[in-house]
């Protein structure tokens, strides 16, 4: 529901990051999320959207010392 009413109130742009394929660096993304103070971030790929959240963030980073050489494709969500 709290995305619904985020949704209400700002422009879709502010959190959304549009890509041909889904190899988004972990870098930008988080940039995203730092930015937006957000607790995600949607990729549109062509006409298909992937999200993800901060959770799937903190999933990885405990896994996986290079987390941030990574790019969106290799994130599990």
């Amino acid at each position: 529901m709290q995305i619904k009413y985020y949704l209400e109130k700002n422009p879709r742009k502010k959190f959304i990051i549009s890509s041909k394929k889904d190899d988004v660096p972990i870098k930008k993304i988080l940039k995203i999320l730092n930015k937006n103070s957000l607790g995600f971030v949607v990729i549109k790929i062509n006409s298909k959207y992937k999200l993800l959240t901060d959770g799937d963030f903190r999933k990885e980073i405990l896994s996986d010392s290079n987390f941030n050489l990574k790019s969106s494709n290799q994130i599990k969500y």
